[in-house]
């Protein structure tokens, strides 16, 4: 049995290099930012009318009322061919190119047109007005985004804005998942004498769907080691394997003997963790196994340990680390191993809250239903009320 912080290392050092993928610009939400994205040219790229209106000179306007000539007319994505000259103006549309000579716009709604279509313009009109000037957003050469940022729909426009039809982006693992065991029943079924309904299989799968990762569910397998195998050899197809249930030490625990069967190096069995004692880890040259207790809060604390992060890095995301929070109320960690306890998160002046939960062990839903996150104790830890504590959130 080995500790949390040598489990986490053994993990780290066995992540394989993440790999990329091109990928269509509208289909790339959810995806991670493989290389910064730097502009290439100004933004906006040109002086622009912010109003429907007129380009004018400002300093014809400093002895307002004056009369102006109107010499054109500038639409959005047109440019204008001539100098607006002394006592001249051209009328302009929202997002045009401001003509040369021009330095302000007025727009409609505070000028007359004349009978004779020239232009009253009726007070004196700031240099600069209503006039998106070039390069007011960035600059030439200035990064935009960094690698490994989340693409949501606004950095998405925003790399519409810059010419790209695909981007470059860390590809998201492959994953499988298989749930083990005789006493496990799917829903719409009802349960026999001893027999439980699958709560872990929603979680998981639920978690990886958050984390935008398309996972093949291998389905649930009964307590059979020919069984077992076929699922398994199915599961290795992929970057990585997540088993639940099965890794203890019963005489039908068959997961840690097939995985071997497999040519599954096992890395580590067993962590001083609660819950989760029973976690094992293996790899097969680049594949990584996971095989989680079967108890649902177990493999809740163990995903969010060690699968979640292994993820979010092959995402191309940052190794995982822990929030900082202060805790509500006094707390005893009763057992000899480092303890994951559930809570709710509070407001604070100063910091943030951590409200621990009522808990009955790790088959303990009801109570964990109600959990925000969980806050690390240390074995046979005295906490006092107003302690400064790690926590993750689920």
């Amino acid at each position: 049995m080995i500790s949390f912080i040598t489990a986490r290392k053994i993990v780290s050092r066995h992540l394989p290099h993440p790999r990329t993928c091109r990928l269509e610009l509208v289909k790339a939400e959810g995806s991670f930012l493989s290389r910064d994205i730097a502009a290439s040219a100004d933004a906006p790229a040109f002086d622009r009318a912010v109003m429907d209106g007129f380009a004018v000179r400002s300093r014809d306007t400093a002895d307002a009322p004056v009369v102006l000539r109107v010499v054109g007319f500038i639409p959005a994505g047109k440019t204008f061919c001539r100098r607006v000259g002394a006592g001249e103006s051209a009328r302009i549309a929202t997002g045009a190119m401001m003509p040369p000579g021009a330095d302000a716009v007025i727009k409609k709604e505070d000028v007359q047109v004349l009978a004779d279509g020239r232009l009253r313009v009726s007070r004196r009109v700031r240099k600069g007005e209503d006039v998106y000037p070039r390069g007011r957003d960035y600059r030439k050469g200035a990064f935009l985004l960094r690698r490994a940022m989340l693409l949501n729909p606004a950095r998405i426009a925003l790399l519409g804005s810059l010419g790209y039809g695909s981007v470059e982006v860390f590809a998201t693992p492959r994953v499988a998942f298989l749930t083990t065991g005789d006493e496990i029943i799917g829903p719409g079924r009802p349960p026999r004498s001893g027999q439980v309904y699958d709560a872990t299989r929603p979680m998981i799968l639920s978690s990886l769907s958050r984390m935008g990762v398309l996972c093949e569910d291998l389905g649930h397998v009964r307590d059979s080691a020919v069984l077992l195998d076929k699922k398994v050899r199915q599961g290795l197809e992929h970057d990585i394997l997540i088993v639940t249930g099965g890794v203890s030490a019963g005489e039908r625990d068959y997961v840690p003997g097939v995985l071997a069967k497999n040519d599954v190096t096992c890395l580590f069995h067993k962590v001083l963790i609660r819950p989760g004692k029973p976690l094992w880890f293996g790899c097969r040259r680049n594949q990584l196994v996971f095989g989680l207790p079967g108890n649902p809060v177990a493999s809740l604390v163990t995903f969010m340990l060690f699968v979640k992060p292994a993820i979010e890095y092959l995402q191309g995301g940052c190794a995982f680390s822990f929030l900082r929070g202060i805790l509500s109320k006094d707390v005893y960690n009763e057992s000899e191993r480092l303890s994951f306890l559930p809570a709710r998160l509070c407001r604070r002046k100063k910091g943030i809250g951590i409200a621990p939960l009522v808990f009955h062990g790790s088959a303990d839903m009801y109570h964990v239903a109600g959990a925000d996150c969980f806050f690390a104790a240390r074995p046979y830890a005295r906490l006092k009320k107003g302690t400064c504590i790690s926590y993750f959130k689920i």
